[in-house]
Order: C-alpha cells, then sequence, then structure tokens
C-alpha cells in the first residue's frame, strides 16, 4: 500500500543489495554485479522471512500459528521419503518459490507510476497514485 515510502516494509527490507528507494543513487555494486546475484539473493526471501518471524515469535512481537509448523513438517516429510536428498529438493522448491514470488512483490517498486516521487508525494492518499 505504501510502494516506496518508508512504511513500505520492502523498502529498507533489502538494502544494501536491492535498493528499491527510487531517489537514492545505486553504487556500481548494485548497478552491475546485483543484478546477476538476484536470483540468489531473493530465493533465500522465504527462508530469512520464516526466520525473522520466527524471531518475532519468540520475541512476544507476531503470534503464532499452527501454519509456522507446515514448513517444518513438510522438510521433515521429504527428509523421510528422500534422505538428505529432501533438503535439496525443498531448497529447490524454496528457492523457486522465492523468485517468483519476490520478483512480482518487488516489480511494483519499479513501475513507472511509482517512479514519479512528486506525484506519489503530493497525492493526497496512498491509493490516489
Amino acid at each position: 500500500m505504501y510502494t516506496n515510502t518508508p512504511w513500505d516494509n520492502h523498502f529498507k527490507g533489502t538494502d544494501p543489495f536491492l535498493v528499491t528507494d527510487p531517489t537514492v543513487e545505486r553504487t556500481w555494486l548494485q548497478k552491475l554485479i546485483v543484478p546477476a546475484l538476484y536470483p540468489l539473493i531473493v530465493g533465500c526471501g522465504l527462508p530469512a522471512n520464516f526466520i525473522t518471524h520466527g524471531v518475532g515469535i519468540i520475541t512476544g512481537d507476531e503470534v503464532f500459528s499452527i501454519g509456522k509448523l507446515f514448513v517444518p513438517i513438510q522438510l521433515a516429510i521429504l527428509v523421510a521419503n528422500w534422505g538428505w536428498w529432501g533438503v535439496l529438493l525443498m531448497a529447490v522448491a524454496i528457492g523457486t518459490l522465492g523468485n517468483y514470488y519476490f520478483t512480482c512483490a518487488l516489480m511494483n517498486h519499479n513501475a513507472e507510476h511509482v517512479m514519479n516521487v512528486d506525484r506519489r508525494n503530493n497525492s493526497r492518499d496512498w491509493g490516489e497514485t
């Protein structure tokens, strides 16, 4: 809802690798090297979010639900049936899903209408632009 604003959870969440703030100049590393590493970076995004949410549950900032156990259960089933190949299967599945999801989620940060910072800042409501 708050694309490219400080309230957007992607605004600083991918820094310093993937800079989504359209007003920030990219370094040579962010322009030339990071795009080649993009699949690896976003492929690790889902495990990173899972861990961050788990820490939030432990610290009391997030609420536990039974769904939190689905990923470990799935991993356990894969390892029970495939051995350590199950870990690789899970890594490929999660990496593929992470690439799909984060490509869709981060794409809205680079769309033309959100790059018009002046128009966004002068809007009366987050849904107007």
